[in-house]
């Protein structure tokens, strides 16, 4: 978690239950990252699903929740207890989990916070289960892939076109502090940047990446030593991101890079990329079939072949969840 002055403030990395939590923070636009480790290791990648539960508990006393507290000291006495009595709502549904805050105030400074939970059996439940990506050959084809909903309503499917890949080349010195290119994503669905083996020497093994926001934070990086390195945003915000490349260990004295880059925008028109079939709807529990099937790309030595589309699923409440589509007919 990082402050508005871009400072870490809290983190959270035991494996299990990720927990952070701030009390009394300052006012302004806070950041929670959530990052993966080892996204690619010996060139496979890995997916993570993961819910992100959000409590904001206001310094302002309110029962709106039928929250409230009945009866407390009036006074403080060192080495003394006292007793808080408090209301909390008891017709919770199964799926409703409240934080609340009790602040103890002595001498007119705030002393310090209790905090309360009352979690009615939540149940987490991923309401779009699909993979992150799929991975295809050819100039025009056919195939499909899955997705499992946690949650009865509405469901659409549709198809972001197939776009090519651009270059970017450079030379990087041992010494040299980096190398940095700047990205306009406006109505952007996703964005990629990879350092692709097809195209680099193993020497670029000694390169890591990281990406920066338009608020000048860390949103994505690639530190694995491997040739493959990419990194990746999903409904990036509007604004002005900075890819940087730098060496993290060397060999050469030199490093050639080619960084390849692709934005994908919010925009259904197009045709390479169909939604042949898929649900209508969605039924909680069940598992339906996404077919999809793309045309009129072709094949040659150039990252313009390398195509990446997507499918934008869209449920109840516009939630929203994307399945890139990656088509490789790149042949150097």
């Amino acid at each position: 978690m990082y402050d508005p002055n871009g400072n870490v403030v809290g983190s959270s990395e035991t494996g299990g239950r990720e927990i952070v939590d701030i009390i009394t923070p300052m006012d302004g636009t806070w950041i929670v990252e959530v990052f993966i480790f080892d996204k690619i290791f010996n060139g496979n990648r890995y997916e993570g699903d993961y819910d992100l539960y959000v409590w904001k508990i206001p310094t302002t006393p309110s029962d709106d929740a039928g929250f409230s507290i009945i009866s407390a000291p009036e006074t403080a006495t060192r080495g003394a207890s006292g007793e808080v009595e408090f209301r909390y709502p008891t017709d919770l549904s199964e799926d409703e989990w409240f934080l609340g805050a009790v602040s103890h105030t002595g001498n007119g400074i705030l002393r310090s916070v209790t905090l309360l939970t009352f979690d009615s059996n939540v149940e987490f439940v991923t309401l779009i289960n699909t993979t992150a990506f799929e991975f295809y050959e050819g100039t025009n084809g056919q195939d499909s892939f899955t997705a499992t909903f946690g949650y009865t309503g509405d469901y659409t499917a549709e198809a972001l076109p197939l776009v090519g890949g651009t270059l970017n080349t450079g030379s990087l010195d041992a010494f040299s502090d980096f190398a940095a290119f700047e990205f306009e994503l406006i109505g952007q669905a996703y964005f990629q940047a990879q350092l692709p083996s097809v195209v680099n020497d193993v020497t670029t093994e000694g390169l890591d990446m990281l990406i920066i926001d338009p608020n000048g934070q860390i949103v994505g990086e690639s530190v694995n030593d491997i040739i493959d390195q990419y990194i990746e945003l999903v409904f990036p915000e509007d604004g002005i991101y900075s890819v940087y490349i730098y060496v993290a260990f060397f060999d050469n004295p030199e490093i050639d890079y080619s960084l390849v880059t692709w934005k994908l925008p919010m925009e259904s028109s197009g045709t390479n990329l169909v939604v042949e079939s898929s649900p209508k709807s969605a039924t909680s529990g069940e598992t339906e079939d996404i077919e999809v099937s793309w045309n009129g790309l072709t094949t040659g030595n150039g990252p313009e072949h390398y195509v990446i589309g997507a499918v934008l699923h869209t449920g109840e409440d516009d939630v929203k969840v994307l399945t890139t589509v990656e088509i490789d007919n790149w042949s150097p």
